[in-house]
């Protein structure tokens, strides 16, 4: 496994998708962090690349403690059908695996059920490279999700609204979240609904050692909905 280590300068979720350069990221993956690594034998501007699983961390530079994890592939985000595919690599799960890097950044132990993995939609993010975001989540969110004490295995609508949006979602295990494409299961859901997986955005958050919530919901071409906003970027939930 080849490992890279530095930081990346990105634009963040509030900068207008509109005017940004939406290949930022890409250009950071594709044209500098290998590059680099090829030819100079230098880790920057990258957090960390393992080309053996296809993916990249990144650490986000006006964030103090958000990462994100990116594949090494050419996948604009959500609504890219590659995300469709059988074989796709388990980039949820892998974003998973990234979990301390924000523990370590804090300076304080993160508990596992305070961290959250965010995509937003097509028209809540400002690249298009799929990007999923690893970062604490926000005390509200807590809040509600522990007022639930029996989670559905399927399908099921999230009986109080976070941070404003009416939430689908099912719980999940360790091993599905290993082993199944949950993109695709996803895509499933929504195309059944009748939405668009280009407005749709996903979340994941631990529950307990072997289960998970995934979250969906879609907006519209005049509602754009970021699940990025079930994150809270100054981490005020570690040490709790």
């Amino acid at each position: 496994m080849k490992v890279f280590t530095a930081v990346l300068f990105l634009f963040g979720f509030f900068v207008s998708t509109a005017h940004a350069d939406r290949n930022i990221l890409w250009d950071k993956v594709h044209n500098q962090c290998e590059v680099n690594y090829t030819t100079n034998s230098l880790y920057s501007p990258c957090a960390l690349v393992d080309e053996n699983n296809g993916y990249v961390y990144y650490k986000v530079d006006n964030d103090n403690y958000q990462y994100l994890l990116l594949p090494l592939a050419k996948i604009t985000g959500v609504e890219d059908p590659q995300l469709l595919a059988d074989n796709l690599p388990p980039y949820l799960y892998m974003a998973w695996w990234g979990r301390d890097l924000v523990s370590e950044k804090t300076g304080r132990k993160v508990k596992e059920k305070n961290i959250a993995i965010a995509i937003n939609a097509l028209n809540s993010r400002s690249q298009d490279q799929l990007h999923l975001h690893i970062s604490c989540l926000a005390p509200a969110v807590r809040t509600a999700l522990d007022s639930v004490t029996n989670y559905s295995t399927t399908w099921t609508q999230f009986p109080l609204q976070l941070q404003g949006n009416t939430y689908n979602y099912r719980k999940v295990t360790l091993d599905e979240l290993k082993q199944k494409n949950l993109f695709k299961e996803i895509n499933d859901k929504v195309v059944a609904d009748g939405k668009q997986m280009k407005y749709t955005t996903i979340a994941l958050i631990n529950l307990d050692s072997s289960d998970f919530l995934l979250l969906e919901t879609s907006g519209n071409d005049t509602t754009a909905i970021a699940a990025e906003t079930l994150q809270d970027h100054t981490c005020a939930i570690a040490g709790s």
